[in-house]
């Protein structure tokens, strides 16, 4: 992005996720008007305080001149905190994204315990008091006692709001994710208690209540006592959304993830407790039509009055639910992405209770029993009575179903997770062409089944009317679960996305244990075991072909499993991320075509032998003995992927998560070690075979020992790519998550164009190891021959860099989360062109500049050529870190994202310890200009040298601050993803 020095714009134009802002010159404000995710903020001139009011991931914060120091120290996104300077103290303890708090200097106390994102809360001295409790992303509010303004000021992903003390309107314009709400001066209290993104609530001043109270993304909602109008603008999440006193009509019209809601003053009643991501619904008095329009995470819906139906249409992430106007009671208590439950007015009782983004479950009135408990990702269920209708009644995540008797057409129209599908009357199929997150699936009439098979997030699962019972309890993506009516038993106990398993009665037993997603393993009908042990996403495994009992114990995503006892087909059906396989009892082949997260792999029986240790996301791999080549079809993370015996062609085929590498083809070894988006590693020495043992994300490929061309085309995370064993180019084609790059034999250099996540990185061929151990997404990092070393130790998204001993350029192009630079010798100028994740920056060789320009996540930063040294040890994203030559030591040490921080040449120093997202970002020496341009998460900046302003425009995640322009340090206090200088 740019900054103009005199006007003071700052226009960001990245590809991704940041976007831009503008601050006005005189008084110094920063304001951040982008569509997704970051926002904005203003600083004082004199006491050197910096606010940051975005409404949705990154927040900000400022400290006092003199003792106010602001350590950030968390897991996953950044955080931060202040202390103030005589007795309020700000302790700051999250894990994943960025909490804070604040403390009223005599009474107001305001404690923060997070687990995930951020949470903060605040109190009013005297009567107004907002309570924010939540889990993971934002939360935090404050209350102007007298002209009804509601100002929150939370650090990571909601942020600001006003209320209006005579008509009482709420007014909620943040740029990301989370959106606010307000209070009513007498009675109304608003508590918002979310655990990830960002909740609330408001409520109405005489009748109509709102009670908001998700945890991690949903958020806000207000009512007018008037109009009733309730406008909600924000950039990412929630967005916006009114009311109308008399009908009762709750429209919600935002822009990312969840809007809102609405109550009937009289009777209807709209309670959303979801933690991460959508809540919304509302009840219309008469005609009850809920119309959401947002543009990522829930969206509209409606109620009918008489049969009590409750439809949900929105565009990101699935919302959906309706309530019997009698008995039947709507509650939705998640924690990250979307609740929802229904009950049903006899017997069936339908009880949700997830905690990150849906849950759900409905049971069948008379035999069919489901249940539904998970804490994450997908929930949903339905039992087919009679002309077997399937009903998704989740709030976040997936969301649909429903059949025709005659023609049998299913039509879901969201625009972000869960989409629709269509069924034949006759076979019964459901076939859902979304372009986001969930699919679908189809029923059987007569036995009730309802076999969900989607591409991405959630599924579904049926249960036997007599005795089959299923019982999913998930904490977080969806779980799901069936038992065998005889012996096999196959228990789910996963904790956040889907998990399942099974086990091999006779000898092949395969047992899963992840943590987060799906794992999986399957073994060979005789001896050939496939064990799969990662952390994170997917985890896989297959039966013997006689009694071949598959038990899937992960803790995240999904699993699931099942054996075919003659032709030894292994078909998975789970409800959230993992799904089916197959294998051929002889040529051990094991074809994985599930529409979410993990996928699958198979063993070559005699030689060719495939073996997958991710720990969250990819997993898969197969091969073929005589053409060699492997095919991957999974829906979500990891996907296929091909090799041939002579060129060595690997094509990998997903569409959501990882994707994958190539290596050099002498001794080029590439490893990758990170824990939850890709991960890989492999090396040729004769038939460019590469292996890829990650934990999360990225999987497989294989490398052409003559052209070297790498193919990847999965369907959710990583994607493709190839070599050229000349110039080493190569070329990453994904839609998701981790895009392409190139090597370069001769001068070291490494091209990554990819698009989504993981990205790449090359070695030098003498010397020039590049090794990247991180843990989420991708990470990696490159040593220079001579001198400039880059070492990047993430453990999630964004991954890194390399220079060029001479020019060192490094130039990496994706497009959602880590992306690369690259450094001029001389100038010593890193540039960073990615889209989603990681962008970069560049560096002055003589005052130590580090510019970060990234489009998504993780920022990134420069060292000196003669000392300076950059270590970047996150979990998660990118984070990286550079050192001032003389004394400015910059260390980052974070475990997700990215975080970064950056020295004054003179005293200033900035330290960033955050886990997850914050990113970096430098100061120049004479004009103190501070320019962030990364795609996704973090952005830009800039600061006055006289009046000491900080602008930050970017399009996602961070946000920006100013710093006070006598000790020249810069400070960038915000609560989500990036901030501070």
């Amino acid at each position: 992005m740019a900054v103009v020095p005199e006007s003071g714009r700052v226009s960001l134009e990245d590809e991704m996720e940041v976007r831009e802002m503008a601050v006005v010159p005189e008084s110094g404000r920063v304001r951040l008007e982008d569509e997704v995710e970051v926002r904005e903020m203003a600083v004082v001139q004199e006491s050197g305080r910096v606010r940051l009011e975005d409404e949705v991931e990154v927040r900000e914060m400022a400290v006092v001149p003199e003792s106010g120091r602001v350590r950030l120290e968390d897991e996953v996104d950044v955080r931060e905190m202040a202390v103030v300077q005589e007795s309020g103290r700000v302790r700051l303890e999250d894990e994943v994204d960025v909490r804070e708090m604040a403390v009223v200097p005599e009474s107001g106390r305001v404690r923060l315990e997070d687990e995930v994102d951020v949470r903060e809360m605040a109190v009013v001295q005297e009567s107004g008091r907002v309570r924010l409790e939540d889990e993971v992303d934002v939360r935090e509010m404050a209350v102007v006692q007298e002209s009804g303004r509601v100002r929150l000021e939370d650090e990571v992903e909601v942020t600001d709001m006003a209320v209006v003390q005579e008509s009482g309107r709420v007014r909620l314009e943040d740029e990301v994710d989370v959106r606010e709400m307000a209070v009513v001066q007498e009675s109304g209290r608003v508590r918002l208690e979310d655990e990830v993104d960002v909740r609330e609530m408001a409520v109405v001043q005489e009748s109509g209540r709102v009670r908001l109270e998700d945890e991690v993304d949903v958020r806000e909602m207000a009512v007018v006592q008037e109009s009733g109008r309730v406008r909600l603008e924000d950039e990412v999440e929630v967005t916006d959304m009114a009311v109308v006193q008399e009908s009762g009509r709750v429209r919600l019209e935002d822009e990312v993830d969840v809007r809102e809601m609405a109550v009937v003053p009289e009777s209807g009643r709209v309670r959303l407790e979801d933690e991460v991501d959508v809540r919304e619904m509302a009840v219309v008095q008469e005609s009850g039509r809920v119309r959401l329009e947002d543009e990522v995470d829930v969206r509209e819906m409606a109620v009918v009055q008489e049969s009590g139906r409750v439809r949900l249409e929105d565009e990101v992430d699935v919302r959906e639910m309706a309530v019997v106007p009698e008995s039947g009671r709507v509650r939705l208590e998640d924690e990250v992405d979307v609740r929802e439950m229904a009950v049903v007015q006899e017997s069936g009782r339908v009880r949700l209770e997830d905690e990150v983004e849906v849950t759900d479950m409905a049971v069948v009135q008379e035999s069919g029993r489901v249940r539904l408990e998970d804490e994450v990702d997908v929930r949903e269920m339905a039992v087919v009575q009679e002309s077997g209708r399937v009903r998704l009644e989740d709030e976040v995540d997936v969301r649909e179903m429903a059949v025709v008797q005659e023609s049998g057409r299913v039509r879901l129209e969201d625009e972000v997770d869960v989409r629709e599908m269509a069924v034949v009357p006759e076979s019964g199929r459901v076939r859902l062409e979304d372009e986001v997150d969930v699919r679908e699936m189809a029923v059987v009439q007569e036995s009730g089944r309802v076999r969900l098979e989607d591409e991405v997030d959630v599924r579904e699962m049926a249960v036997v009317p007599e005795s089959g019972r299923v019982r999913l309890e998930d904490e977080v993506d969806v779980r799901e679960m069936a038992v065998v009516q005889e012996s096999g038993r196959v228990r789910l106990e996963d904790e956040v996305d889907v998990r399942e398993m099974a086990v091999v009665q006779e000898s092949g037993r395969v047992r899963l244990e992840d943590e987060v997603d799906v794992r999986e393993m399957a073994v060979v009908p005789e001896s050939g075991r496939v064990r799969l042990e990662d952390e994170v996403d997917v985890r896989e495994m297959a039966v013997v072909p006689e009694s071949g009992r598959v038990r899937l114990e992960d803790e995240v995503d999904v699993r699931e499993m099942a054996v075919v006892q003659e032709s030894g087909r292994v078909r998975l059906e789970d409800e959230v991320d993992v799904r089916e396989m197959a294998v051929v009892p002889e040529s051990g082949r094991v074809r994985l075509e599930d529409e979410v997260d993990v996928r699958e792999m198979a063993v070559v029986p005699e030689s060719g032998r495939v073996r997958l240790e991710d720990e969250v996301d990819v997993r898969e791999m197969a091969v073929v003995q005589e053409s060699g080549r492997v095919r991957l079809e999974d829906e979500v993370d990891v996907r296929e992927m091909a090799e041939v015996p002579e060129s060595g062609r690997v094509r990998l085929e997903d569409e959501v998560d990882v994707r994958e590498m190539a290596v050099v083809p002498e001794s080029g070894r590439v490893r990758l070690e990170d824990e939850v988006d890709v991960r890989e590693m492999a090396v040729v020495q004769e038939s460019g075979r590469v292996r890829l043992e990650d934990e999360v994300d990225v999987r497989e490929m294989a490398v052409v020992p003559e052209s070297g061309r790498v193919r990847l085309e999965d369907e959710v995370d990583v994607r493709e790519m190839a070599v050229v064993p000349e110039s080493g180019r190569v070329r990453l084609e994904d839609e998701v998550d981790v895009r392409e790059m190139a090597v370069v034999q001769e001068s070291g250099r490494v091209r990554l164009e990819d698009e989504v996540d993981v990205r790449e990185m090359a070695v030098v061929p003498e010397s020039g190891r590049v090794r990247l151990e991180d843990e989420v997404d991708v990470r990696e990092m490159a040593v220079v021959p001579e001198s400039g070393r880059v070492r990047l130790e993430d453990e999630v998204d964004v991954r890194e860099m390399a220079v060029v001993p001479e020019s060192g350029r490094v130039r990496l192009e994706d497009e959602v989360d880590v992306k690369e630079m690259a450094v001029v010798q001389e100038s010593g100028r890193v540039r960073l062109e990615d889209e989603v994740d990681v962008r970069e920056m560049a560096v002055v060789q003589e005052s130590g500049r580090v510019r970060l320009e990234d489009e998504v996540d993780v920022r990134e930063m420069a060292v000196v050529p003669e000392s300076g040294r950059v270590r970047l040890e996150d979990e998660v994203d990118v984070r990286e870190m550079a050192v001032v030559p003389e004394s400015g030591r910059v260390r980052l040490e974070d475990e997700v994202d990215v975080r970064e921080m950056a020295v004054v040449p003179e005293s200033g120093r900035v330290r960033l310890e955050d886990e997850v997202d914050v990113r970096e970002m430098a100061v120049v020496q004479e004009s103190g200009r501070v320019r962030l341009e990364d795609e996704v998460d973090v952005r830009e900046m800039a600061v006055v040298p006289e009046s000491g302003r900080v602008r930050l425009e970017d399009e996602v995640d961070v946000r920006e601050m100013a710093v006070v322009p006598e000790s020249g340090r810069v400070r960038l206090e915000d609560e989500v993803d990036v901030r501070w200088l």
